[in-house]
């Protein structure tokens, strides 16, 4: 039997944006199923995953990547638009290579989950990305036509790989409550990130939000999509403290616009 919780929700709301794709094309004329006044609730807590409905807006949260939001609003025709997706926060050293997400699987933890609110507690995890250089790839190349032919070498290496690219969690003493409180035709999110400790040299690190990042390496986490041309109103990329020595807080609003 195959749980909720085994299935690969690293990537959960990229698989169900091409659900909803699949829905749209062929229900384009769908009648709204919903009172406009009754928002709808689907939770399914162990997997990080929830969602919010009316007959004009519908919310997708994952609490388990650190509180990403996804909404679509119905337009004239009756289908599903993307209008915002923001996956958190990136923290990234002005004078070194690292980096740090809130958009990393286990990164979230579910506070409070009402029909009106959602409160989500997220950590700040390094990323364990590692550019595949030109002089890397040669000496790779060199190595599966030498050493790594031999499969308990092979074997060795992929462990090494692995451990280094998606076992690794080094966390900051940097947390992100992140508020979400839903109405009729719009959703509003309000940010706070505070320090639990010392932060040394990353607390001079630039703050950013997301619309979309990747924090662990993997094969399947970046196919491209056609919905990443459109214009949601918020940019890929968007500084927003030069440092985070203070308390940081934020807030912006999700509607049909």
């Amino acid at each position: 039997m195959l749980f909720v919780t085994q299935l690969d929700f690293g990537n959960a709301i990229r698989l169900g944006d091409d659900a909803l794709d699949a829905a749209n094309a062929c229900c384009e004329t769908l009648a709204a199923s919903v009172q406009p006044d009754l928002p709808q609730s689907v939770g399914f807590e162990r997997a990080g995953i929830l969602v919010r409905r009316t007959a004009s807006l519908v919310t997708y949260i994952s609490s388990d990547l650190g509180g990403v939001v996804v909404s679509y609003h119905r337009n004239s025709a009756g289908g599903w638009c993307l209008v915002r997706e923001d996956s958190g926060y990136l923290l990234k050293s002005q004078n070194k290579t690292d980096s740090w997400l809130t958009r990393v699987p286990g990164a979230g933890k579910l506070m409070s989950n009402t029909p009106e609110r959602v409160v989500i507690e997220a950590q700040f995890y390094r990323s364990l990305h590692d550019d595949l250089t030109p002089m890397r790839m040669v000496a790779l190349r060199l190595l599966n036509l030498t050493l790594l032919r031999v499969q308990w070498i092979g074997d060795l290496f992929r462990k090494f790989v692995v451990a280094r690219l998606m076992g690794d969690r080094e966390v900051l003493p940097l947390t992100l409550t992140r508020e979400i409180q839903f109405s009729v035709d719009t959703v509003t999110i309000r940010d706070r990130i505070v320090s639990r400790g010392t932060l040394g040299g990353v607390g001079d690190s630039a703050l950013y939000r997301c619309r979309r990042v990747t924090g662990l390496h993997m094969a399947s986490a970046r196919y491209f999509q056609e919905q990443e041309l459109k214009d949601v109103g918020a940019p890929w990329l968007e500084r927003v403290a030069d440092s985070v020595t203070k308390e940081f807080t934020s807030q912006f609003e999700i509607g049909h616009g």
